[in-house]
């Protein structure tokens, strides 16, 4: 490793939130203490976490290395109250935000600060690639390049992850995560874009995401369909307080469906549930988020191939309907 003990003021903080992960720990702080870009600062925040290695392992590295801070909450605040912390504690004008259990590229910061500070971007972002436990499958993961207007809200994809920000997105614009509920990158992303103007891409894969971890919140499913109907709701309310509700309606319904698309193709090759069980969740929550969309009483919610099919047919209909209306404006 090495020490980093020079740094003044940083130019890129990196948050990571930690949560009973102390088997990856290591691999994912060492790769970011290895970072060929040294202004950076380090913020490890322990959620709460019920593993003491995790305690162990961020002790040791705040003493090793002076660029580290290490914070320990009380209560557990969930993945976006840890990130909210690390925002609150920031020093640097860029901010990222790296899972405990994933890892960098050695070159990933000093990339994309070189690209955000040559383009004035406000947001920088890569390709990344999923790497599967299971099977040891590595995908590579492009990214769509900016969409500018008008809609705001599915400009980029809504990863917190594979892009470094400028911190004062988040602190003059008064946005940040919700805490304790999964899909906090869908409720955030999709408002903060709204303050955005510049995005630069870099097409290189220099984040490594673990895709398919047991007992990662995203492979928990009844946690997702329950707390989607709160992220759609704040997103509903964002829109609603800057009037923008009814003019985006079309984009706020077309972010529900990519949601719920993309969760529901997960949720039917997961093999982790038969498929009685899974029908029952869909039941039981998916109303609760086909709600927010105005042609709902049309869609299947009673099992979940119907409900896949029926929400897929809506999307296209939505996209054939936004198409028209981006062509009506010209």
């Amino acid at each position: 490793m090495i020490d980093n003990s020079s740094i003044q003021k940083p130019s890129v903080t990196i948050v990571v939130p930690i949560y009973n992960v102390s088997s990856y720990l290591e691999q994912c702080v060492d790769s970011i203490i290895n970072q060929t870009f040294k202004e950076i600062e380090i913020i490890l925040v322990n959620d709460d976490s019920p593993d003491p290695e995790d305690h162990r392992i961020c002790q040791a590295y705040e003493r090793k290395f002076s660029n580290v801070v290490y914070i320990k909450h009380e209560q557990n605040r969930g993945l976006g109250g840890a990130r909210n912390t690390g925002i609150k504690h920031a020093n640097g004008e860029y901010i990222t935000f790296t899972d405990s259990d994933d890892w960098l590229e050695p070159t990933m910061i000093e990339k994309l600060h070189k690209a955000a500070k040559e383009k004035n971007a406000c947001i920088a972002q890569c390709y990344f690639k999923d790497h599967y436990q299971d099977s040891n499958k590595i995908k590579l993961r492009k990214v769509k390049q900016f969409r500018k207007f008008p809609d705001r809200m599915n400009a980029i994809n809504v990863l917190a992850w594979n892009k470094i920000f400028k911190k004062s997105l988040y602190k003059e614009n008064n946005v940040f995560f919700p805490e304790k509920i999964a899909s906090e990158d869908v409720a955030t992303m999709t408002r903060l874009l709204y303050f955005v103007n510049r995005v630069v891409l870099v097409k290189e894969p220099l984040y490594n995401y673990r895709a398919n971890r047991i007992g990662a919140i995203t492979s928990d499913f009844r946690k997702l369909l329950m707390d989607l109907p709160i992220v759609f709701q704040i997103i509903k309310d964002f829109l609603v307080s800057i009037d923008r509700f009814e003019k985006d309606r079309i984009y706020f319904e077309l972010r529900v469906l990519k949601s719920l698309t993309h969760h529901l193709k997960r949720f039917h090759h997961d093999n982790r549930m038969n498929d009685t069980a899974k029908d029952a969740l869909i039941r039981e929550h998916l109303a609760k988020s086909t709600a927010f969309l105005k042609g709902s009483g049309s869609l299947k919610t009673d099992n979940l191939h119907d409900a896949i099919v029926s929400l897929n047919r809506y999307k296209y209909m939505m996209r054939s309907k936004a198409v028209l209306g981006l062509i009506s404006r010209l």
